[in-house]
């Protein structure tokens, strides 16, 4: 137990104190962690006629979206996990980002299923799996099939011993790397999924999930786990085989990382003054970008970036329950809010997100009950004229 919670704290202190060591330090997002997924003895999915690994185009999409960065942001340090056909441990991919001081960790996979009808794109954060909601349960094969890649490794057995997922200290664990980091995720997956839904090769917008995938577990920083289309889906394979769909899943990705870095660099302040943000060089698709004629996906508006709280202070006294803060402004039609009625009240820089609105307490006493299903981390508040105080429950 003290062994995971001191791993913990050592996993998000880390890059502070880097930083500190170093004085003054440059604040801004400057080193990205790209993890093609699998790779060598680890083919990942395959296709139904066994012709094309996820392997080789986990790499292709990788190799692609790095280099647009780079020549976007030549200051950027973008660090690959691998850059070539070469099988490299869970652990050694989080653990190179570490070394590397890495700000963000995105990795990259295709998602395959026994049902061959399902398809789209998803992005994933570190998380439980709510096996008790339809949504994540179907889900578990994805999960599953992405861990197993430990027991490729020859010593997994003593590598791994300690990240039990059923022991109460790794639940405790993976508690405390959950909410260290899942507001940057989120906002990471959010821009990524919108730029794919606007502008993509797959018509289907399978969301943001969360599951307990081993390679973010291992992370130090914000990370997603991304799934581009389902190898198994003969509509998506054919466009994961097509170089015009891949630079455009690239190029997708490149937008979606320019809005978080925008966001990430206006956020980050020393004392009053704000750091200045690298400003992204123009950059050239190599090929036109394919549209899908069967089935278009709808226009979507860009992940709003963060910015500072705008939103009037609500009026009167009402209760609820919160269950995030960030930085962002997000609608109230968001995923994340799960369908819930969201009232946002402005606090600072930050938003303040609270469900289920009521004037009585002990209705909102029993919402909690039932939203605390789905945000294990939200608490009863009290609201009087845009102030918030926390209710004991």
């Amino acid at each position: 137990m003290k062994k995971l919670v001191l791993t913990a704290f050592c996993l998000i202190s880390g890059l502070l104190s880097y930083a500190q060591s170093k004085g003054q330090p440059d604040l801004s997002l400057n080193t990205i962690a790209i993890d093609p997924g699998h790779g060598g003895k680890d083919i990942g999915a395959t296709s139904p006629d066994k012709k094309t690994y996820e392997k080789t185009l986990t790499l292709k999409i990788s190799k692609k979206f790095a280099k647009k960065v780079s020549e976007a942001y030549p200051k950027m340090n973008v660090v690959m996990t691998r850059d070539k056909d070469e099988f490299i441990p869970l652990n050694l991919r989080a653990r190179k980002a570490t070394d590397a001081g890495a700000q963000l960790f995105i990795s990259v996979h295709i998602n395959a299923v026994a049902n061959r009808s399902a398809s789209g794109f998803s992005a994933w954060l570190l998380g439980q799996s709510k096996k008790n909601y339809d949504s994540y349960g179907v889900n578990m094969e994805v999960c599953k099939r992405e861990n197993s890649v430990i027991y490729l490794e020859d010593d997994y057995s003593t590598k791994y011993k300690d990240l039990d997922e059923s022991s109460p200290e790794s639940q405790i664990f993976l508690k405390l790397m959950q909410n260290a980091f899942r507001e940057q995720s989120l906002l990471f997956a959010e821009n990524v999924c919108a730029k794919m839904a606007a502008n993509g090769p797959f018509s289907k917008d399978l969301g943001v999930l969360q599951d307990n995938f081993q390679v973010l577990r291992e992370a130090s920083m914000p990370a997603v786990l991304l799934e581009f289309g389902f190898i198994t889906n003969e509509g998506d394979l054919k466009q994961l085989r097509n170089d015009e769909a891949i630079e455009t899943i690239a190029d997708n990705l490149f937008e979606a990382f320019k809005a978080y870095k925008k966001s990430y660099d206006q956020s980050v302040r020393i004392g009053d003054k704000e750091v200045p943000a690298e400003e992204a060089k123009p950059v050239k698709s190599e090929s036109p970008q394919p549209k899908n004629a069967e089935s278009p996906a709808p226009k979507k508006e860009t992940a709003p970036t963060a910015a500072k709280a705008e939103m009037p202070a609500a009026t009167g006294t009402f209760y609820g329950t919160q269950v995030l803060a960030s930085s962002k402004k997000m609608s109230a039609r968001d995923r994340y809010f799960k369908g819930y009625d969201m009232k946002a009240v402005s606090s600072g820089t930050l938003y303040k997100y609270i469900l289920c609105p009521t004037e009585d307490i002990s209705k909102a006493r029993e919402n909690h009950r039932e939203i605390k299903k789905s945000f294990p981390d939200s608490f009863v508040v009290k609201v009087v004229n845009g102030e918030i105080s926390r209710v004991n429950p």
